[in-house]
């Protein structure tokens, strides 16, 4: 079995190996602090690309995507439900052989937050009366579901809805947004 890595240098953004094949716990990768390591996670986009930790994934809601079937999935109902755009997935640097991500709703090209997820269509003066402040506190923050499920990254894939459009090393506006906002 083989695996695939990349390796970016962070203070300068280059790529300083794309792709390279090493055996399964073969050869060490010897790199500095400043050197990321990121694994193919074994899947591919609808564009045949491969995903790799610290990738940033789009599934937009559109004619082509919901006819597949994809429409009928709960991310489908969810994404139709609250008339999302798309949704932006982050694949976070994780341990050998799991996948961990984070994601992000998207509507009107801004992220949708707590409030208009868990409160959509609910009037300020019942939130007051029915939520811990604690908790209306909290719901400005930007909305975000984490899993480590690789099933829904690989459902994603099949029904060739996904597309790689980045990763957090070159995306540095994507990053912060979600930084700012998490």
């Amino acid at each position: 079995m083989k695996n695939m890595f990349r390796m970016i240098d962070k203070s300068s953004g280059l790529w300083l190996s794309n792709q390279v094949q090493f055996g399964f716990f073969g050869k060490q990768i010897r790199h500095s602090k400043d050197q990321e390591i990121n694994q193919a996670i074994g899947i591919q986009d609808k564009k045949y690309i491969d995903m790799f930790e610290a990738d940033f994934l789009k599934v937009e809601r559109n004619e082509t995507n919901f006819s597949s079937g994809f429409e009928r999935s709960n991310t489908g109902k969810i994404m139709t439900q609250h008339e999302l755009d798309y949704l932006l997935i982050r694949l976070n640097i994780s341990d050998v052989l799991s996948v961990d991500y984070d994601i992000f709703m998207f509507k009107d090209n801004k992220p949708l937050t707590d409030r208009e997820f868990f409160y959509k269509n609910t009037s300020d003066e019942y939130l007051k009366s029915n939520v811990s402040e604690q908790r209306l506190a909290n719901i400005q923050d930007i909305h975000c579901e984490h899993d480590v499920d690789i099933r829904f990254i690989q459902y994603l894939s099949t029904k060739k809805v996904v597309e790689v459009i980045g990763n957090v090393y070159e995306n540095k506006d994507i990053v912060d947004l979600i930084k700012n906002n998490v």
